[in-house]
């Protein structure tokens, strides 16, 4: 298989943009915790190759507000 760019860290769109110029099809998933407020840039967590020049990202945004934390973990302030 033909080496993959790196793009992990990247802003979503900055990764599309350079995996979509060098010829790779892509797939994108996102992911990120329970009852979020999603802000802040998506950024690349984790790329998987999915076969000859195919490459699916995991994604997250890269801030979040308060969701669900008080009062299920002990230590959240």
């Amino acid at each position: 298989m033909s080496a993959c760019p790196d793009v992990l860290g990247l802003e979503l769109e900055d990764a599309l943009a350079r995996l979509h110029r060098e010829g790779w099809q892509v797939t994108v998933k996102m992911t990120a915790p329970p009852r979020f407020v999603a802000r802040g840039p998506r950024r690349v967590l984790r790329l998987v190759l999915t076969g000859e020049r195919q490459v699916e990202i995991v994604a997250a945004h890269q801030g979040w507000g308060e969701g669900g934390g008080r009062g299920v973990f002990p230590d959240y302030q």
